[in-house]
C-alpha cells in the first residue's frame, strides 16, 4: 500500500513482497518482493486450497483486517472471495483454507490475496489495502534448465526412462516418458575473505560501501565467493543484520555485478528493519549515471512503466504493460550531455526493481553501453559491462534520524570512455 509508516505509530504497512517468513525466496513464489513485511502470505497445501498467513507485528492481531482473494487464468477472474475473520495472534502463523475451485494445467493460474482494513484507525481509512501477495498455482512446472546443465544431469544419471539411465545419444520415439531427476542444490557456506572494501562512511549500524565494477553483491551459484559479502563477514565479523539470512547477511539492497557504486550495509537487525522500511517507502535517494547510445532532444524525462519477468528467458526482465505480476517501475532521467552517438545521463530511482534503469533505457531506444543484456548484438566489450554507476544515496539514519547523502565519484572505466566521446566530439 502507500501508507508505510506515519509518526508515533507502532506498526508499518507494507506492500506484501513474496517471500517465506524464514526471509528466504519461496521456490513457489512467482516472484521474489521486499525483505522486510509485517503479513506474509506463502502457499500451504495448494491442492486443498491452503495458504498460510503470518502475522510479523509486534503487538497487533489480523483480526482488524479482512482478507480478499482473486483465482486469476492468464489474467482473468475466475473466482473470488473473502474471509472476514483472520485471528492471526502477534508472530504466529495460521493456515487459511479458501474455495479454490479446480485449475487445469492449460494457462498461468494464480491467486491474488488482500489484506483490508475493516474500520477507520486514525488516518488509516476503512477499506485501505494494507499489504497484498500473489502465489502461482499452477501445477508443478520444473525450472527452466539450461543445455550444459542437462548434459550434467544426464551424466549423472538423473535422466531415465523406464527405470533405465538414458545416454545424451539415445533417441526417443515419439510418446516415451522420461524422468529428470533435480538434485537439491548444494548449501553455499559462506566465508570471510579478505578482500578489500571502498568504505565511504561506516559507524556502530551501517556502512556505506562503494562496489567496484566486476564484484558479485552476494554469493550464488557460479560465484560461490570473492563477493562483497565475503569481504563485509572479513571486516565487520559477526556484527551484520541477518535479516537476509546466511547467504546475504547485512545487504539492504542491491546492485548489479557489473554496475559500480554506492551500497548500504545494515550491521543490525533494527537497522536493517528501519532501512528497508525507507526503500519500501520510496524515500531513499538513488541516483545513477550512465552513458546511454543515442542523442536526447528533451532534457528530462520520467518512464512510467512496469517491469516483470521476460515472457520467455526467465533471466531478464521485461517491460510488461500488460502483466498481472508487473511491478510499477519509475526511473527519472536528466541530460549532463550529448555525444557523438550517444548521451550522458543522470538518472533518478523513485523504484528499485532488478534491472530497472537497464530495461527501461532499452525500452526507450537508448540502451546503456556495455550492456551485454539489453544492449545492441555489438558489445562494447572494452567496458566490460553496462557503463552505469550509482553515484548518490541519501537516507535517513535508523538510529539518529539524521538524513545522510553520500557521493562517489565516477570510476576510471567511465571516465575514460566519457573523455574519449568528449575527444571525438571536439575534432
Amino acid at each position: 500500500g502507500d501508507f508505510n509508516r506515519f509518526d508515533g505509530s507502532d506498526f508499518n504497512f507494507c506492500d506484501n513482497g513474496l517471500i517465506s517468513p524464514d526471509r528466504k525466496p519461496n521456490p513457489h513464489m512467482h516472484e521474489v518482493g521486499y525483505y522486510y513485511q509485517n503479513i506474509w502470505t506463502t502457499p500451504g497445501d495448494l491442492s486443498k486450497g491452503e495458504i498460510k498467513v503470518y502475522n510479523e507485528f509486534f503487538f497487533r492481531n489480523l483480526s482488524a483486517y479482512a482478507m480478499e482473494w482473486t483465482v486469476l487464468k492468464d489474467g482473468k477472474g475466475m473466482r473470488s472471495g473473502r474471509i472476514e475473520n483472520l485471528n492471526v495472534a502477534p508472530h504466529q502463523t495460521a493456515t487459511v483454507k479458501l474455495d479454490l475451485g479446480k485449475t487445469d494445467t492449460e494457462g498461468e493460474w494464480l491467486l491474488n490475496v488482500k489484506y483490508i482494513q475493516k474500520n477507520r484507525e486514525g488516518l488509516i481509512p476503512a477499506g485501505h489495502v494494507v499489504a497484498k501477495a500473489q502465489l502461482a498455482i499452477n501445477p508443478y512446472q520444473a525450472p527452466a534448465i539450461d543445455f550444459k546443465n542437462v548434459a550434467d544431469l544426464i551424466a549423472k544419471g538423473c535422466v531415465t526412462s523406464g527405470g533405465k539411465a538414458l545416454s545424451k545419444s539415445a533417441k526417443l520415439p515419439l510418446g516415451q516418458e522420461v524422468t529428470v531427476l533435480l538434485p537439491a542444490p548444494a548449501p553455499l557456506e559462506v566465508e570471510a575473505q579478505n578482500i578489500p572494501l571502498d568504505i565511504v562512511y561506516e559507524d556502530g549500524d551501517l556502512l556505506v560501501v562503494n562496489k567496484p565494477k566486476g564484484i558479485v553483491v552476494h554469493p550464488a551459484p557460479g560465484n560461490p565467493d570473492g563477493t562483497l559479502v565475503n569481504a563485509l563477514l572479513y571486516h565487520c565479523g559477526d556484527s551484520l543484520s541477518g535479516i537476509n539470512g546466511v547467504i546475504r547477511p547485512g545487504i539492504v539492497h542491491r546492485i548489479d555485478k557489473d554496475t559500480s557504486g554506492l551500497l548500504i550495509v545494515a550491521k543490525n537487525d533494527t537497522a536493517h528493519q528501519k532501512l528497508a522500511e525507507q526503500i519500501q517507502a520510496h524515500s531513499f535517494t538513488r541516483e545513477y549515471r550512465a552513458i546511454v547510445y543515442g542523442n536526447f532532444k528533451e532534457e528530462e524525462g520520467t518512464v512510467d512503466q512496469p517491469l516483470g519477468r521476460h515472457p520467455t528467458d526467465r533471466k531478464k526482465m521485461a517491460v510488461l504493460p500488460h502483466s498481472p505480476t508487473a511491478r510499477r517501475a519509475v526511473t527519472h532521467y536528466f541530460l549532463e550531455e550529448n555525444l557523438p552517438g550517444f548521451a550522458y545521463l543522470r538518472l533518478r530511482l523513485e523504484t528499485g526493481r532488478t534491472h530497472q534503469i537497464r530495461v527501461h533505457m532499452a525500452y526507450l531506444g537508448h540502451p546503456v553501453a556495455g550492456d551485454p543484456v539489453y544492449g545492441p548484438k555489438k558489445v562494447l566489450s572494452f567496458l566490460q559491462g553496462q557503463c552505469l554507476h550509482a553515484g548518490k544515496i541519501g537516507f535517513v539514519h535508523p538510529r539518529t534520524g539524521e538524513y545522510l547523502e553520500f557521493t562517489a565519484p565516477l570510476p576510471p572505466y567511465f571516465t575514460e570512455f566519457l573523455e574519449k566521446l568528449r575527444r571525438e566530439g571536439s575534432r
